[in-house]
């Protein structure tokens, strides 16, 4: 399976606003062409990676040393991507309609002119 989205989360001591974040992907995305890499700025313990990895099991996670910023968090997740497009998200980001597509489209449509 090709991956076409690459989906970044900053984690700083928010994994139930993640866990409610990829639910929301899960339930209004409905091809599994996207990959979640989470990079943490904060020690996770490790029921809060289980309880994310029970949402979505194939999330990559990145476990930085001490709190790097969110900048180069998410330079550090881009660098761990496979997609042709890549998201950064912050954790409490709720996805309502199909927005991967809607943007994806948008970007391909303004590279056409």
């Amino acid at each position: 399976m090709k991956i076409v989205y690459s989906i970044v989360v900053v984690n700083y001591h928010s994994t139930d606003e993640i866990i409610t974040c990829l639910r929301s992907l899960i339930n209004v995305h409905s091809v599994p062409d996207f990959e979640v890499i989470v990079v943490s700025n904060s020690e996770l313990l490790d029921s809060e990676k289980e309880a994310v990895d029970n949402v979505l099991s194939q999330v990559k996670w990145i476990q930085m040393d001490q709190n790097i910023g969110y900048g180069q968090a998410c330079n550090a997740g881009a660098a761990e991507s496979g997609g042709e497009y890549i998201f950064f998200l912050n954790p409490d980001t709720k996805f309502l309609n199909d927005t991967l597509v809607i943007l994806k489209d948008s970007v391909d449509d303004h590279n056409k002119k």
